[in-house]
């Protein structure tokens, strides 16, 4: 399913070419997702009205799902080469620091920005511990993707290392989340969970004959399994709305009928699967049939995408966002605005990863 022709990119520099790709696709279909929330003028965000639109609806459907998929995969990788006690502590430490000194280091640049806007105003004053608090506050809710991965992770590897990635254990965890709370973006955290899980089984069994059956049986009949996954993927798209979408109906199932709940969670995974797996096919198919195609731009992109999440957000909200604000909805523009958004952070975020120290601020090692 992940990997299906396994290319490496040109001159064997040893990364896999289709996840950069995917990637970098994904990576676009956020900002421009992004840009239908924020760039259509205040009334249009201010009442969630891009709730409502079919193709906010269809850009989340999957593409935090097929994030979350590849980078499952790609924990594995790691997990696996972590075989002493060293060797686990500095996978978990790898994980953290590649998670979290992005987190805080722009929302430090956030409340630096803060500081100095409110310094004009008559009255106040800088008080360390004040901000300090507030800083500490808004350190948790900042980049919930980096925390979702953070999290997903911590949770699978205790699973692997303790309980030999028993899929009783996932399932009782799967049924267990209904009941979890959706604050704190626990909510975003539970649905990204399973995604994170199946890369990383797929990853750790890929090789095995079960595995080596489908992906012959793929290699076979490209075409047929490809329109089988458009057509699955049309057909669940057929019922999705705004009452779907994990930032409306939240998680838990206390939040309204149970039984519609556990069904509304069921089907966001299911269509979430099914448009990864889509694409994944899609992009795959057109590499075989163009001469394995690299998408030079996509893999550009797919190679700086943590920078480019980050940067995005403040391309979006301080420079696109403010000129916008009297705006009525049009999707051509929010394309456009997408396009320039994710042009500039990806120009910014190469840069960011090729200066030294300054390249952990977007997730570079």
């Amino acid at each position: 399913m992940m990997i299906p022709g396994r290319k490496k990119a040109a001159k064997g520099d040893g990364r896999l070419l289709l996840p950069d790709i995917l990637k970098g696709f994904a990576i676009v279909l956020v900002i421009v997702g992004h840009c239908i929330q924020e760039t259509n003028g205040m009334a249009y965000s201010s009442a969630t009205l891009f709730f409502q639109n079919k193709v906010y609806q269809f850009i989340y459907s999957f593409h935090m799902p097929l994030f979350m998929l590849i980078c499952g995969y790609f924990s594995y990788v790691g997990v696996s080469k972590a075989k002493t006690v060293k060797g686990k502590v500095l996978c978990i430490w790898r994980k953290v620091y590649t998670c979290l000194i992005p987190v805080y280091f722009w929302t430090a640049m956030e409340v630096a920005r803060a500081c100095y806007y409110n310094s004009k105003q008559d009255g106040w004053q800088f008080r360390f511990g004040p901000v300090f608090k507030a800083y500490l506050k808004l350190c948790p809710k900042n980049f919930w993707f980096l925390w979702a991965v953070l999290i997903c992770f911590l949770v699978t590897f205790i699973i692997h290392f303790v309980f030999k990635d028993s899929f009783i254990v996932y399932g009782i965890l799967y049924i267990v989340m209904f009941f979890l709370p959706d604050s704190n973006n626990m909510n975003v955290y539970e649905f990204m969970l399973p995604f994170f899980v199946a890369g990383f089984l797929y990853k750790k069994y890929e090789e095995g004959d079960r595995v080596k059956r489908c992906k012959d049986f793929y290699f076979k009949h490209r075409l047929a399994v490809l329109l089988g996954a458009a057509l699955a993927f049309a057909l669940l798209f057929l019922v999705y709305n705004d009452k779907i979408l994990i930032y409306v109906s939240g998680y838990n199932i206390h939040n309204a009928n149970p039984v519609k709940m556990v069904g509304a969670d069921v089907y966001r995974m299911v269509i979430g699967f099914v448009g990864s797996l889509f694409f994944i096919l899609l992009f795959d198919c057109i590499k075989n049939r163009f001469g394995n195609f690299h998408f030079p731009v996509l893999t550009a992109m797919g190679k700086v995408s943590m920078g480019m999440y980050i940067i995005q957000t403040y391309i979006i909200l301080l420079v696109i966002k403010p000129y916008t604000l009297d705006n009525t909805y049009s999707l051509a523009r929010s394309v456009e605005f997408g396009l320039v958004a994710s042009a500039g952070s990806l120009i910014l975020a190469y840069l960011l990863s090729i200066i030294p120290v300054i390249k952990y601020s977007v997730g570079k090692r």
